[in-house]
């Protein structure tokens, strides 16, 4: 069944996202990942807390598209995003966003190597299975082995 959600209905503040981009510097171009946690999620966009001294930061000018994964094991839900990226130093912005467990990656919330980097989707798709967990994966195996098809869902993010 093909149908669509919402940014905010696939990806949640919390979420561990792997944001993909790309060195091409090189004569071949290379991929770097890193994952982030989700600050906030908007109808159209993501935003992350992230340390300016990252190695994989100085691919993100002019700006640049990177990619975002996203699987959430408990809804059964795996999300592919594309988007252009852009980070900030606004003060205002990073407060707002700054949470207890991010200080585990900073010193404190008035670190200046803090920025905020904001991905404004342009595209994306997400696919489900059916349940939840092992319980509900195992009842798809066993559903399939069978011959019933409980049917998954894929389709694309609705953006504004």
């Amino acid at each position: 069944m093909e149908t669509t959600h919402s940014l905010p209905d696939l990806v949640r503040p919390g979420n561990v996202v792997m944001l993909t981009v790309v060195d091409s510097s090189g004569s071949t171009p290379v991929f770097e990942a890193c994952p982030l946690t989700a600050a906030d999620v908007s109808e159209k966009s993501i935003a992350f807390l992230i340390d300016a001294r990252a190695p994989w930061t100085q691919f993100l000018a002019d700006p640049p598209t990177v990619g975002l994964s996203i699987v959430n094991g408990t809804r059964n839900t795996w999300v592919s995003l594309s988007g252009d990226a852009f980070t900030s130093a606004d003060r205002a912005r990073i407060d707002q966003l700054w949470t207890a467990p991010a200080a585990a990656y900073f010193d404190g919330v008035d670190d200046p190597n803090i920025r905020v980097l904001t991905v404004n989707v342009s595209t994306g798709s997400y696919w489900s299975a059916p349940g939840g967990g092992p319980i509900g994966r195992l009842f798809a195996v066993i559903g399939a082995a069978i011959g019933r098809s409980g049917g998954g869902d894929h389709g694309d993010v609705a953006l504004p």
